[in-house]
């Protein structure tokens, strides 16, 4: 099992990006950086995802499993008939 070692700066940096990414859906989750931090920690060494060092977190392979994956929403008849090349030229509106 290969355990990936993140510096402190690391573990700081990433949460910076994810809290401008969803500061307004965490709302005062974010507004305490170090409180965020220990509190993603204590959740991730909880779950045995990570194991907290004296310079940073060495984290789990399997807390990969748990990368999001944003949903798309499939696109809208009218969208697709903006973008359909395919018979634009069968059916003239005028």
């Amino acid at each position: 099992m290969l355990w990936v070692k993140a510096t402190s700066e690391q573990v700081r940096d990433a949460l910076a990006e994810l809290a401008a990414a969803h500061g307004k859906a965490w709302g005062a989750f974010v507004e305490n950086p170090e409180r965020m931090r220990s509190d993603v920690i204590a959740l991730l060494c909880q779950l045995s995802l990570a194991t907290a060092t004296g310079d940073g977190l060495v984290i789990h392979p399997a807390s990969a499993r748990y990368r999001p994956r944003p949903h798309v929403a499939p696109p809208t008849r009218a969208s697709r008939r903006l973008h359909d090349d395919d018979g634009a030229d069968e059916n003239p509106l005028f």
